[in-house]
């Protein structure tokens, strides 16, 4: 009886500890964020005077777009860790051009530019993103730090495009 009783305990704190490490707190007491929500989003922007708009993707998941300093973009949420938390953002802002951009002028913008990555789409535009890592922890500051340096980024790689 002892050994049944036994296992059955280890049984239910096996299951009961599963279940807590699955858990995911999306902001902690001391204002760190492990997951993008909207209300993190919504914070950033207004914070920054920065008017945007929030939509929804084919799947349903949240995109915010919004224009600064002249540059138009798109943040996109991935790596969902629970319903409105997301683990990681994806900054993202493309350029039509008439002709297809070339990729050397893109090769040397990656070769000198930190923060940011910039390649020639499937129609030619250039395009340039960057990922925000939130899963180790990131405070408001973070979010709204990596609003402004990707605009700086892409400021940057849109005077090689108008070039």
């Amino acid at each position: 009886m002892f050994k049944t009783v036994s296992h059955r305990m280890w049984l239910v704190l096996l299951i009961a500890l599963s279940g807590a490490t699955s858990l995911v707190t999306v902001a902690a007491d001391d204002g760190t964020y492990f997951a993008a929500t909207e209300d993190l989003m919504q914070q950033a922007f207004t914070q920054l005077e920065i008017a945007y708009e929030q939509g929804l993707d084919s799947r349903g998941e949240p995109i915010w777009v919004f224009t600064h300093r002249g540059i138009t973009a798109m943040i996109l949420p991935h790596d969902r860790i629970e319903v409105g938390g997301y683990g990681s953002l994806l900054f993202y802002a493309a350029w039509s051009t008439d002709a297809p951009f070339e990729f050397s002028a893109i090769n040397n913008w990656n070769r000198l530019a930190r923060f940011g990555r910039a390649y020639v789409d499937d129609q030619g535009d250039p395009v340039i993103e960057l990922d925000l890592l939130l899963s180790g922890g990131v405070t408001l500051e973070t979010v709204k730090l990596y609003i402004d340096v990707f605009v700086d980024s892409a400021l940057s790689l849109a005077s090689v495009v108008q070039q």
